[in-house]
């Protein structure tokens, strides 16, 4: 019976990111704001590359409402991925919430160094707990040991810069 309601809402949850994608413009919005950016970053850029990231994100971390970032965060880690670069790029104290929430859906190793450095830049009373937690989770699954994974201190030192 568990499986029965976490298979239906998992299939709830990819309608409604479907359908949030779709509204937005679909294959089309993937194209500007996903695709380009959801590999970068598995170690944290060095610093020119960041720099030369930054203004990108920005622009596009501008044209986008914070809702629809907030709601980012809660999707599959590709769309997490990239909308916790834009969450930190875009300089909205009002995703700080939304930032440590999308803890509550994060895909490990995949999304969690993005969101550790947001959670950094927008600290809130939930950032030692959604911290304390993942890092437990990294260790007991052994995420910080995967080749070509920074295990968030590049992250860390980028997300101050």
């Amino acid at each position: 019976m568990n499986d029965d309601k976490d298979l239906a809402r998992r299939r709830a949850q990819f309608e409604a990111e479907r359908q949030f994608i779709l509204e937005r413009g679909g294959r089309r919005w993937i194209e500007t704001y996903i695709k380009p950016y959801y590999t970068q970053g598995y170690a944290a850029p060095d610093a020119d590359e960041f720099d030369a990231l930054l203004p990108r994100l920005r622009t596009l971390a501008l044209k986008l409402a914070s809702d629809d970032v907030a709601s980012m965060l809660k999707m599959h880690w590709r769309v997490q991925r990239v909308a916790a670069w834009f969450a930190m790029a875009g300089c909205d104290p009002s995703l700080s919430g939304p930032v440590h929430e999308g803890f509550d859906h994060c895909y490990g190793y995949l999304t969690s160094p993005c969101l550790t450095a947001a959670a950094l830049v927008y600290p809130n009373d939930r950032a030692a707990e959604v911290l304390t937690r993942y890092r437990d989770r990294a260790i007991a699954s052994e995420w910080v040991n995967r080749p070509g994974v920074s295990g968030g201190s590049d992250w860390v030192a980028m997300a101050w810069r």
